[in-house]
């Protein structure tokens, strides 16, 4: 294989003859300075690492594929929520005048502007305030009971109130 790399090394114009000769000749001489023995360890050394990169590529690509599973795992969970949300979001269909304050599991006390019978669906547990962002253009959404569930399942940080008993 080197010389198949010198003969195109100098068919390409890159190398003089003499050039190649002076590098097998320098093969040559390094060949019988390190003997058979120098030889084998070179080749075992060689393999050695060849084994130890192709051993790193595999990791690496792992690595990459844990990263896209990860990723593809959060785009599906991301986009079962904001179905979830979309087509439970009850507050769009039952705003009204009476103000719902919350507080967060956080801290910070909020409201929703609902209607009456919203109101007491919160109150005894059959809705649930969560939070939207990142899904809806809303701050905060008002879901079923069931629908709440289901978003428990999937990110139970999002649920910020819910009367519902567990």
């Amino acid at each position: 294989m080197a010389d198949d790399l010198k003969k195109a090394l100098k068919k390409a114009g890159l190398a003089s003859e003499k050039e190649v000769r002076q590098a097998r000749h320098q093969d040559r001489l390094r060949r019988k300075e390190l003997g058979e023995e120098g030889l084998a360890e070179e080749r075992e050394r060689l393999e050695r690492e060849r084994r130890a990169e192709q051993a790193r590529r595999r990791e690496a690509d792992r690595e990459r594929e844990r990263d896209l599973q990860a990723k593809r795992e959060e785009r599906s969970r991301v986009a079962r929520l904001s179905g979830i949300l979309q087509d439970a979001d009850v507050l769009a269909r039952e705003g009204g005048p009476r103000r719902f304050f919350f507080e967060t599991p956080s801290g910070p006390i909020f409201f929703v502007d609902v209607s009456e019978g919203l109101a007491r669906r919160l109150a005894l547990g059959d809705a649930a305030v969560i939070a939207a962002q990142g899904v809806l253009p809303r701050e905060f959404a008002i879901v079923s009971g069931k629908a709440a569930r289901e978003i428990e399942q999937i990110e139970r940080a999002r649920i910020l109130f819910w009367n519902a008993k567990r």
